[in-house]
């Protein structure tokens, strides 16, 4: 992923990520409206996910901002 970024630059990603736990996964559901999770939502921690940022060459990955299952995650291209 890095390599389709310029140099110096910034990649930020609006996510749904997995709750901690059952009962504020049925949190979030119920603050959003909704029963279920949607089929098409691969549910991920946020752990995992920076994981994957620095796998795809990403430096400097953070979470910056958390509301129950969204995450703001940003890493930097060298």
């Amino acid at each position: 992923m890095a390599n389709q970024l310029n140099g110096g630059g910034v990649f930020l990603n609006l996510e749904v990520v997995a709750s901690a736990t059952r009962e504020r996964h049925a949190e979030f559901l119920a603050a959003i409206g909704r029963t279920a999770d949607d089929p098409e939502d691969r549910l991920a921690g946020v752990e995992e996910q920076l994981g994957w940022m620095r796998d795809a060459g990403m430096a400097n990955v953070d979470c910056l901002w958390r509301w129950w299952g969204f995450a703001l995650l940003a890493g930097e291209v060298e």
